[in-house]
């Protein structure tokens, strides 16, 4: 069940709104909803927040002789007809959203614009660290994303009793279980019976607490998507096992208690 967003961006006339960091493609069904121009008039300020807690320095000189836009496309809601998503009753569909290198993509239904910040966010996350950085294995790229999301909406108090939660909960029981979610088919083979996304962001947490916000971007230039040798770069720039690294986060999660 996904949604084909490449197909979608030839089939429509787009309506264009820009702000300072980004070009807004909107199908114009959206600008029904009120809430829409608002939300995305936003998006630079959550743009300055992301980079500041990024540390990318988009102040420098030659940064605003290279400046850029991103694209962003706002989809209609008939794409998500056929697509095999639950469209009805409590657990239906409500808005999905996609980061890659041509932008973002997102789409909604039968919802209000003003309810997909927060997802909003961890999307612009995804495409701002991609392009500073680049990509890597699933528990690292979705950490990154949800570390943004979630500290920069609920606070840091509030985001580390969620991973402690999290962790507690899934990890203790097995040990050398967050060796095994480096490996992209068994993260997203487990979505739904563990919390991927919180251990992912438990791990980013714990790299840029210990080392720093820059050892996380040593590694993500020195992987890739695809890469499944991620515990030995991570290793060769932490110089510690990812075993080593699950028992320490384990150890710091009892500490919290």
């Amino acid at each position: 069940m996904f949604i084909d967003f490449d197909r979608s961006r030839s089939k429509y006339t787009w309506r264009i709104l820009e702000s300072n960091r980004y070009i807004f493609h909107i199908e114009p069904s959206n600008m029904r909803d009120y809430d829409l121009e608002p939300v995305l008039m936003d998006a630079d300020y959550r743009y300055s927040r992301i980079v500041s807690l990024f540390n990318i320095d988009k102040s420098r000189r030659k940064e605003g002789e290279r400046l850029f836009k991103y694209n962003y496309w706002i989809h209609s809601s008939e794409i998500v007809e056929g697509s095999g998503l639950p469209t009805e009753g409590e657990d239906r569909f409500t808005g999905m959203g996609s980061a890659s290198i041509k932008g973002i993509d997102y789409v909604i239904f039968k919802d209000s614009w003003k309810n997909h910040k927060r997802r909003l966010l961890h999307e612009e996350a995804h495409l701002i660290w991609m392009n500073e950085v680049g990509e890597a294995p699933s528990i690292l790229n979705e950490g990154i994303a949800v570390y943004a999301e979630d500290m920069l909406t609920d606070g840091v108090e509030e985001f580390r009793k969620k991973l402690q939660r999290a962790w507690n909960e899934s990890m203790v029981k097995e040990k050398g279980r967050l060796f095994k979610l480096m490996n992209n088919r068994y993260f997203w083979r487990h979505t739904g019976s563990l919390p991927i996304n919180e251990i992912g962001a438990a791990l980013v947490d714990y790299i840029i607490r210990h080392r720093g916000v820059e050892a996380l971007k040593e590694i993500f230039l020195n992987t890739h998507l695809n890469d499944e040798a991620i515990d030995r770069v991570i290793e060769k720039v932490l110089g510690i096992s990812v075993n080593e690294i699950e028992n320490e986060i384990t150890a710091e999660m009892n500490k919290q208690d």
